[in-house]
């Protein structure tokens, strides 16, 4: 066989080699290759919402209550068996809602009572000895136990008539439910000093309708979280 002939016959098989090699690359790229796959997402999670809103409020959840126009009974004095008392119908003074989207346990205090001789000028004047124990000037427990505050509450905004509490009485209102409200009211209640005599427990009126003009007290909420989302 000529040189040629031998030169021709290896470029062949070479060429052939090299087809064979690039064909069994496909191959093993094609069958040994990973799935991949590639994506971006996001996800969230919405957060209950938490909105308890007083109206008439200063501060978010105290409100002052001034109280004017007070007097004692007309009805004569009968003694200690027949106590005079006038009581006021009462005003609403503040709604507190529950615009959220949890329970909510919602706490009432009154507290602070104050007496004013004029606008917002508290009483000063006030004696050492009681009237009901010979004084000319009333302290400042005979009045409050004369001329009282007092706070009701309910779920309906009618005018309570009925549960009435005192200063310094706290409150609790358990389960509010989303869009329910608590109602509050508040009134006075003037209980003349019919234990001694008629003519005590007058003085005391009067010296009470001359230096007293209004009584205020401070209403105080808390609102606490009473339930979860979700519920399971």
């Amino acid at each position: 066989m000529e040189k040629s002939d031998k030169k021709r016959i290896l470029t062949r098989v070479l060429i052939v080699i090299a087809a064979l090699t690039l064909l069994s690359c496909c191959f093993l790229g094609s069958t040994f290759a990973k799935y991949v796959t590639n994506a971006n997402g996001s996800a969230s999670v919405g957060v209950a919402k938490w909105d308890i809103d007083v109206s008439n409020a200063s501060n978010g959840t105290v409100t002052a209550v001034t109280y004017s126009d007070l007097s004692p009974s007309l009805d004569a004095y009968e003694g200690s068996d027949a106590p005079r008392t006038h009581e006021h119908k009462g005003v609403l003074v503040t709604t507190i809602q529950n615009n959220g989207e949890v329970l909510a346990d919602i706490t009432i205090n009154l507290t602070e009572l104050k007496f004013y001789s004029s606008g917002s000028t508290e009483v000063t004047n006030w004696g050492s000895t009681p009237i009901t124990e010979g004084g000319t000037t009333a302290t400042k427990d005979e009045a409050a136990a004369v001329i009282k505050l007092q706070f009701a509450y309910n779920q309906d905004g009618a005018l309570p008539t009925s549960d009435w509490k005192d200063v310094g009485t706290s409150v609790t209102v358990k389960n509010v439910g989303t869009g329910g409200s608590v109602y509050v009211f508040i009134r006075a209640i003037w209980v003349s000093y019919d234990t001694e005599s008629e003519t005590v427990a007058d003085d005391l009126d009067t010296w009470l309708g001359e230096n007293v003009e209004s009584v205020g007290a401070k209403l105080e909420f808390t609102a606490v979280q009473a339930s979860e989302l979700p519920t399971t």
